[in-house]
């Protein structure tokens, strides 16, 4: 499904993620498939993370899931793959320039700069 023109699925972390990546016994018994978890975990280790993501109960929303946009008209079954994207935080690009330049002007260090 192309994300540019059906949108994403909005969803939220539940939990901090693992600190250590999942072995494969551990996600073969969390997912329940080996194929799938050899497909998942080709590329190396995998941190597992739990996310819900929104329903949309409406008539319009054929996927059952909350979009940002109008979304699929399909449905979608268990075991389907995905790309996940998570945003860690919204700030607005001011609020990076502000401390650096109290910094620059005023001298000595801001903790609340942002690491560079």
């Amino acid at each position: 499904i192309e994300r540019e023109r059906f949108g994403s699925i909005v969803g939220f972390v539940e939990k901090e993620p693992s600190v250590f990546p999942m072995t494969r016994q551990g996600a073969i018994n969390d997912i329940g498939s080996e194929e799938i978890v050899e497909t998942l975990m080709s590329s190396g280790g995998a941190i597992e993370v739990e996310a819900k993501l929104e329903t949309d109960l409406s008539p319009e929303s054929i996927s059952g899931f909350k979009w940002t946009s109008r979304g699929p008209d399909q449905k979608f079954s268990a075991g389907t793959t995905t790309t996940v994207r998570v945003i860690v935080e919204q700030r607005r690009p001011i609020t990076y320039v502000i401390p650096m330049l109290k910094a620059w002007i005023f001298g000595g260090k801001d903790d609340s700069a942002p690491q560079i």
